[in-house]
């Protein structure tokens, strides 16, 4: 049977990680078998080009220090040098469909019941496409499309959704309240358009946790 799949989406500090962990074992703690991953994009075959890229044409911009400037220099770069952008773009499609093929066989191969994913393809669709080439609201929604007829849309999918300044608070990594606030623009204008359930992250934990059990078993409860 096929398992039923359920996603967590937000930006960095909205507890959407804590979140799909607490639901894993509270799934488990029920009987069902349960395998939760990561569903973002992570650079394997990307890397070795993105620290060249980095030292060619962003050595003297600080991520964190200069944020703004790093973000927009980084636009430039990509539209000015449009084929470089374009091979970048498509190796990193390229390296993140190769790490889902392995998830995909994982999932198949351990046949469980519930897959939860912390971030999935929206999560790279929005911080390593959209972001990285300034892609719209409806562009952002059209390359889900794309990603959808390949990997399937998600039985259940949460955006776990809290103010900048809450997640910035709980943080240190994260650059800016800059950095945060374009993450959540896409986020929220996504959810809304695609339709996810938006959860409070600003609730406790258990109540998070109790709303999605309810949701996911409904009267199996």
């Amino acid at each position: 049977m096929k398992p039923v799949l359920i996603t967590f989406s937000g930006i960095d500090g909205s507890g959407k990680t804590t979140l799909a962990k607490r639901v894993s074992s509270t799934l488990s703690q029920r009987g069902y078998r349960v395998k939760l991953m990561y569903g973002r994009h992570l650079p394997l075959i990307l890397k070795p080009i993105i620290n060249i890229g980095k030292r060619i044409f962003m050595k003297n911009v600080d991520f964190f220090e200069k944020y703004v400037t790093y973000r927009q220099k980084k636009l430039d770069i990509l539209s000015t040098h449009s084929f470089l952008g374009e091979v970048y773009k498509y190796l990193l499609i390229f390296d993140y469909f190769i790490q889902m093929g392995f998830k995909v066989f994982s999932i198949a191969w351990s046949r469980p019941d519930f897959v939860i994913f912390d971030r999935y393809y929206y999560d790279t669709v929005i911080l390593d496409l959209a972001l990285d080439f300034g892609y719209s609201p409806s562009r952002i929604i059209e390359i889900i499309g794309i990603f959808t007829k390949i990997f399937g849309t998600p039985d259940y999918a949460f955006l776990v959704d809290v103010p900048e300044e809450v997640a910035y608070k709980r943080k240190d990594d994260v650059p800016s309240i800059y950095y945060l606030k374009e993450r959540r623009k896409l986020y929220k204008l996504t959810a809304k358009r695609i339709g996810w359930t938006t959860l409070d992250g600003e609730e406790n934990l258990e109540t998070l946790t109790t709303s999605v059990i309810r949701t996911v078993l409904g009267d199996k409860i």
